[in-house]
């Protein structure tokens, strides 16, 4: 807070007819800074159905563990008879975001899981069950 004092103006005015930044009642400069930067907008990991039957089209994937399956407790919840109650979760770690298997083996562009896999923007999840199965991508947004 600074009090808008006669001395206060005397140096104040002193400082302009010198031509220098302006000083406070101590003689001490005062600079202009600008405000600081707004940090970085964070991405958010998305898993979106490409081929399947699921309850939305779109997932955000917000919380550290989200699970894909049929169960009430899924937050990607898929649909038909046969779809397991636990096919897959995936996990938000510091260094991303990893799926694991549940009652069934996903595969990962194609190939099946043999335990946590670190998912890249762009892999496809695919789950495949006795009548079909769901396809999911794996992507960032702003």
């Amino acid at each position: 807070m600074v009090l808008d004092t006669k001395k206060r103006r005397e140096l104040l005015a002193q400082a302009m007819a010198a031509g220098g930044p302006p000083a406070d009642a101590q003689g001490s400069t005062q600079t202009q800074t600008a405000a600081p930067a707004a940090p970085p907008r964070q991405r958010i990991a998305w898993l979106i159905v490409m081929e399947g039957k699921t309850d939305q089209h779109e997932y955000p994937l917000s919380n550290k563990l989200t699970v894909i399956g049929k169960s009430a407790m899924a937050t990607v919840r898929l649909g038909g008879w046969f779809a397991p109650k636990v096919a897959a979760q995936v996990s938000k770690r510091d260094d991303g975001f990893y799926i694991g298997t549940g009652d069934k083996v996903p595969k990962v562009n194609g190939q099946p899981i043999t335990g946590p896999t670190k998912l890249n923007e762009g892999d496809v999840i695919e789950m495949e069950s006795f009548m079909g199965g769901v396809k999911l991508n794996f992507v960032y947004r702003d």
